[in-house]
C-alpha cells in the first residue's frame, strides 16, 4: 500500500495548530503511562488524519471537524484498502484526541464528534452502562466474599472519586489511611489534582496494605504473587478486572451488563445527580471544565419521563426486552431464555457427540 504521510508536507504545510494539539494528546497519553507502543500508534494514526485534513478539508482546526467530515474520511480509508480493524483503530484515535481536548479547560470545545458515528462495519457498539449504589455494593462484597482485595479497592476507589483509569493509576500508598486525598495526579489536560474518597474506602486500603506487607514499591496498587514476589500493575489490569466483575454481576442478575473503568465515572455521576447533589458540584467533583460535559455523562432519562406523564409502568413494557439470546460456547446454538423468572434454569442445546458444558458466553 503506497505511503500516506509526506515527511516535507507533514513538516512544512500540515496545519502548526494541528501539530500543537497533537502533542498535547501525546503528552496526556504519556501521563497516563500508556505504553510506548501505543503512544506510537497514536502519533502513526494521528500523522495520517492530520495529513488528510491538510490535503482534503482545507486544513482546517482538528477542533472545526464536522461529523460529515470524519465519515467521509473513513470512507477514504475504506477506499483505499483498509481493513474494517484498521479503520476501527483510526476512529478510535480520533476519537480519543477529541475526548482529550473535550476535557481541556484551555480548549472551547465540548464535542466529540467522532464517538458519535456509527461504528463501521466489523466494530461491536457497546452503550454506556449505569451501575447503581446496589450493584456496586453487591460486587463489593462478592469481591471481599472471594478474597480479592486489592480489586475491591480498585472499584470502590474508582466509584466513590468518579476518576478516570489513568488517574487512579497514578495513586501511590503513601498517608493514604492517614487522609481522605490521594497525592496529586494528572489528568487531562494536563490538570493536577488531588483524589478524595470516603471513610469506607480508607478502611479498604489499610485492609489491603496491612495484608500486602511491607515493601519498597510506591504505587498503590501492586500485584502479590504465590512466589512473594510483587509488582505494580498495569493500567490495563483494570480492564481485566472490571471484565472479572461484569461476568459476577451479568450471573447474578441473569443478563449480560457490560463494565468497563470509564462506566464507573459514568454511574457516579449519574447516581449523584439522582440523589439529588446539585450539578455544579457534582461537576467541580470529578474536575469537569464545565456543566454541559457533567450533562453529557447522564443517563438518558426520556423512557422514564415518558413512563412518568403517561402513567405506565416501564416493568411491563420491559418483558420482552429481558428475553436474551445465549450461545453454548462449544455450539454456538442460540436458545432463547426469559430472564424474568430467575428462578429458571438455563437450558442448553447440545449436541449428543459433545459433553454438557455449563460455562455460557453473552453476545
Amino acid at each position: 500500500m503506497r505511503k500516506i504521510v509526506d515527511k516535507y508536507e507533514y513538516e512544512n504545510l500540515v496545519s502548526k495548530e494541528n501539530k500543537r494539539l497533537v502533542e498535547e494528546f501525546l503528552t496526556q497519553k504519556i501521563a497516563e503511562n500508556r505504553a510506548p507502543k501505543t503512544i506510537n500508534q497514536y502519533r502513526q494514526d494521528m500523522r495520517i488524519i492530520l495529513t488528510y485534513v491538510y490535503r482534503y478539508f482545507d486544513n482546517k482546526s482538528l477542533l472545526d471537524l464536522s461529523k460529515k467530515d470524519i465519515i467521509r474520511f473513513l470512507v477514504m480509508q475504506k477506499e483505499r484498502g483498509l481493513s474494517a480493524n484498521r479503520m476501527k483503530r483510526l476512529k478510535s484515535t480520533l476519537s480519543s484526541a477529541l475526548g482529550c481536548f473535550e476535557d481541556d479547560d484551555e480548549l472551547d470545545y465540548n464535542r466529540n464528534i467522532a464517538a458519535k458515528i456509527k461504528p463501521i462495519k466489523g466494530e461491536v457498539v457497546r452503550e454506556i452502562t449505569f451501575l447503581t449504589d446496589a450493584q456496586v455494593a453487591w460486587l463489593k462484597e462478592q469481591l471481599l466474599a472471594k478474597g480479592k482485595i486489592l480489586m475491591v479497592v480498585y472499584l470502590m476507589l474508582t466509584y466513590i472519586s468518579g476518576k478516570r483509569r489513568g488517574e487512579i493509576h497514578q495513586v501511590m500508598k503513601d498517608g493514604l489511611t492517614e487522609r481522605y486525598h490521594t497525592n496529586t495526579v494528572i489528568g487531562k489536560g494536563q490538570r493536577p489534582y488531588k483524589i478524595y474518597y470516603d471513610q469506607e474506602v480508607q478502611d479498604l486500603i489499610r485492609m489491603y496494605l496491612e495484608e500486602r506487607g511491607p515493601d519498597v514499591i510506591p504505587q498503590l496498587f501492586v500485584k502479590v504473587y504465590k512466589n512473594g514476589k510483587k509488582r505494580a500493575v498495569h493500567p490495563a489490569t483494570f480492564n481485566e478486572w472490571c471484565v472479572y466483575m461484569e461476568k459476577l454481576l451479568s450471573a447474578h442478575e441473569g443478563r449480560y451488563i457490560h463494565i468497563n473503568p470509564h462506566c464507573f465515572r459514568h454511574s457516579r455521576i449519574d447516581n449523584l445527580n439522582r440523589s439529588g447533589v446539585p450539578l455544579e458540584k457534582i461537576s467541580n467533583y470529578v474536575n469537569h471544565k464545565s456543566l454541559d460535559i457533567t450533562k453529557s455523562y447522564l443517563a438518558d432519562r426520556g423512557e422514564e419521563d415518558a413512563a412518568d406523564i403517561l402513567g405506565i409502568d416501564l416493568g411491563v413494557t420491559r418483558i420482552q426486552e429481558q428475553k436474551e439470546t445465549y450461545y453454548p460456547l462449544t455450539t454456538q446454538v442460540p436458545v432463547m431464555v426469559d430472564k424474568t423468572d430467575r428462578k429458571q434454569q438455563i437450558m442448553t442445546k447440545q449436541p449428543k457427540s459433545k459433553p454438557k458444558v455449563e460455562q455460557l458466553a453473552w453476545f
